[in-house]
């Protein structure tokens, strides 16, 4: 006492999946995309369902998340601006990369984070309208520049090793990660 209806692969689940024997016999929510009844053609979709679930979900995480919290997540993509981060299934934000480290600047995001790692981040702003989470992992981390400024106050001689000879200045190695700059007219 039914109808057949034809599910295209496209229409099975969000992301494109290989193997669909787990999903069969077992009973799914589906919508309608087109009836023909004079053919007797219905197309359907899975997920259409899928995605109106995920949207809910992110609004919902969207309106519960606090800027500051720290969480934890999985980086699942990486871009020359910065790193995608799974907080809940299928809910991702941006870690911009000006907000991955403290020291390493000018870096790709690849060369900080890789895909599929564990991240600790920190809820940086939250915008409701544009449905965006930002995050960033440098935050949960302690600052290397306040502990050196806290160990070797402004009138400190300290000794460094020249990284980098410029035009305006050089470069000098501080410490493992903290590289100081000499401007030229402090030289001599």
């Amino acid at each position: 006492n039914g109808a057949i209806a034809f599910l295209p692969g496209s229409q099975i689940d969000i992301r494109p999946i290989r193997d669909i024997t787990p999903l069969m016999g077992i009973s799914q929510p589906f919508q309608i995309l087109k009836m023909d009844k004079v053919r007797g053609n219905i197309v359907v979709s899975r997920r259409v369902v899928l995605e109106e679930t995920r949207a809910e979900a992110r609004a919902e995480l969207i309106d519960t998340l606090k800027e500051g919290s720290i969480l934890e997540g999985v980086v699942k993509n990486i871009t020359d601006y910065g790193a995608f981060v799974e907080l809940e299934d299928g809910i991702e934000g941006l870690v911009h990369v000006s907000e991955m480290s403290w020291t390493r600047k000018n870096v790709h995001p690849g060369k900080i984070v890789s895909t599929s790692q564990e991240v600790e981040v920190k809820v940086l702003e939250v915008d409701p309208e544009k449905r965006r989470i930002s995050l960033g992992i440098k935050q949960c981390m302690p600052n290397p520049w306040a502990a050196y400024v806290e160990e070797h106050p402004v009138g400190s001689v300290i000794e460094g090793k020249i990284k980098n000879i410029t035009e305006f200045g050089l470069f000098v190695g501080l410490s493992d990660e903290i590289d100081g700059m000499i401007h030229l007219s402090d030289i001599s």
